[in-house]
Formats: C-alpha cells, sequence, structure tokens
C-alpha cells in the first residue's frame, strides 16, 4: 500500500510513517515546511520520500496525491496550537488549515479513490461534566475557535468521502515533539513542589500507541468514527504528573489545584471522557493503559540519562 503522512515533522506524523514503514508500506511524508526540518532521529521518519505540502491550498494537495498514485492518506497535519488557536488573530489561520484543508484533502482523496483517515479532537465535544462522550454523538457547538475548526474539517471529510476514519483523540504525547509530559518533566527537575490541575479531566495518548491503531485501520474497510486513547481510566492532569515523577524517580510532590492556579497549563477546566468501546466492536485492538504507556515513553527518551537532549526548552 502507498500511504502519504501529513503533518509528518509533528509528534503524531513522526510514529506514524514509523509504524507504517514497519508494516511494509510505502510511505512519503509531507508538511508545510520546504524541506524536512523535523527530529532527526535513528527512525525512517526523517529519512523516507518528503514533500513540501500546504494543506489549506488545494491545487498543491491536488498535484502531490495525484503524483504519488496514493492508497491511503493519514492527515496528521493540524493546526494544533490550542492557546494560539483562540487568539482573534490566528483564528482564519486555524480556519484555513484545520477546516479547508481537511475539505481539501477529503476533495483529493475522493478523486483519486484513496483512503483517508482525518486526526480529529477530544475539543469538537464540549465539556462532558462526568459523562463518557461516545463517537456517534456531538452534543452541541464547540466552545473554542480550535474544537469548532476541527468539527467543521470533520464535517468537510463526512460530506466529500465515502472510505474515510475519523479519529478523536485527546492529550498526545510523543518524541517529536513539546507536549506536557515532556513540560511536566523540566518542571520536576527544577522544583521541589509543583501546583497541577485536578480539575482538567480526560485520558493521556501515547503517539506509539495511537500511531498503531490508524495503521491499523488503513489496512481494513471498517470506516467511521472512533474516539481513541490510551486505556486505564480517566484522570486529572495531576493524576498524569504524580504518575510522571514517580515512574521517573523524581521526588517532586504534586499539589493538586484548581486549573486556574497551576503552575503548568493556561487551560481552563476540562472534563471530557471518550468512550472507546467502537473500536472492539470493529475489531480493533484498544490501546494499552496511560501509566505503562508513560513508563514505556520514559525508556525511550532514555530518561533521564539522556532526558535533557531530548527535552526541548521551546519546540
Amino acid at each position: 500500500m502507498v500511504v502519504m503522512v501529513t503533518g509528518v515533522q509533528g509528534q503524531l506524523g513522526h510514529d506514524v510513517i514509523n509504524e507504517a514503514v514497519r508494516r511494509g508500506h510505502k510511505c512519503f511524508g509531507t508538511d508545510i515546511d520546504i524541506f524536512y526540518s523535523g527530529i532527526i532521529d535513528e527512525t525512517m521518519a526523517s529519512k523516507l520520500p518528503y514533500c513540501h505540502m500546504d494543506v489549506s491550498n488545494l491545487a498543491t494537495v491536488d498535484r502531490v496525491i495525484d503524483s504519488l498514485r496514493l492508497d491511503a492518506v493519514i492527515h496528521c497535519a493540524s493546526f494544533s496550537d490550542i492557546d494560539d488557536a483562540e487568539k482573534p488573530i490566528n483564528y482564519a489561520k486555524v480556519m484555513k488549515v484545520n477546516a479547508k484543508g481537511a475539505e481539501n484533502v477529503a476533495k483529493t482523496c475522493k478523486r483519486f479513490d484513496a483512503k483517508l483517515v482525518y486526526i480529529s479532537s477530544d475539543y469538537v465535544y464540549t465539556d462532558g461534566k462526568d459523562n463518557v462522550m461516545k463517537p456517534d454523538i456531538v452534543t452541541s457547538e464547540p466552545e473554542s475557535v480550535f474544537g469548532k475548526s476541527k468539527l467543521l474539517g470533520e464535517q468537510a471529510v463526512i460530506d466529500n468521502m465515502e472510505r474515510y476514519f475519523i479519529v478523536r483523540t485527546q492529550w498526545i504525547y510523543g518524541i517529536a515533539g513539546e507536549n506536557f509530559v515532556k513540560q511536566i518533566l523540566r518542571q520536576g527537575e527544577n522544583t521541589r513542589t509543583i501546583k497541577v490541575a485536578d480539575d482538567i479531566i480526560g485520558t493521556p495518548t501515547y503517539t506509539y500507541d495511537l500511531a498503531r491503531l490508524l495503521v491499523d485501520m488503513i489496512e481494513t474497510e471498517e470506516y467511521g468514527i472512533y474516539n481513541a486513547v490510551n486505556e486505564g481510566g480517566y484522570v486529572s492532569k495531576a493524576d498524569v504528573a504524580k504518575e510522571v515523577f514517580r515512574r521517573a524517580g523524581l521526588r517532586t510532590k504534586v499539589i493538586p489545584v484548581s486549573s486556574e492556579n497551576s503552575d503548568l497549563y493556561t487551560e481552563k477546566r476540562r472534563d471530557v471522557r471518550l468512550c472507546t468501546d467502537k473500536l472492539r466492536k470493529h475489531h480493533f485492538r484498544k490501546l494499552p493503559t496511560w501509566d505503562s504507556a508513560i513508563g514505556r515513553f520514559l525508556e525511550q527518551i532514555k530518561y533521564p540519562t539522556k532526558v535533557r537532549g531530548k527535552l526541548p526548552a521551546k519546540e
């Protein structure tokens, strides 16, 4: 199978293309930069053929996908900085990349009869307030610009495609980008106590595990909308910090506080719990537990012996 991964310089795109290569697929990576400028490591992500592709430009998307004769596209490219997405100066760009970009990719995949996996977000849901969100229901219009843009992207895929997977995920972290687990580690190395929000509820998702599921999907015809996060229950950001410190061997004490008083996060209280039962109903493997995933991630970055070279202060 010939597979293109958009957003290959990001943490999810990096792991997805590596997983697809491991499965024996012929892979191409694309991103917004003219030349590949993502993480350079021992994996194939930085060695495979790379194409500059602006997903918001339909002519460019059409040309690239046509030239590669693709069987499937895993669309990881996104305006994913949630804080920046809410700044008025960025509204147009967020919609252009997340909504129009998804529409362009979907139209082109339809034209050339390629499967499409679109990576969406828990932000398409409003605050769940202790309700578990199932993938086939969006309760109301999202509260954030980012959430609205991702939901519009979903609708564009649905309107233009038949052979698609929409995957809503949450709190992703991986080796190839900046994320909250790396932020927690940096903070934990430099302080004895840290205040972390206990009113932001969800589930961390390790990109290595999610990538395996996404490649599983393109090898099937089980199309539809899915939720996908690591298993093991719904936890707060404070719970995640405690587990990171425990597995890292750091003695930093976590003080649970409201999100308004957290040392780490600018996002406000948010309780969104994703139901993943649909995965098993369609014969997909659920992801491993979130706490075991954190342990494997720390092994991947060789914490603590090489941590300072793996935890950039700014991506």
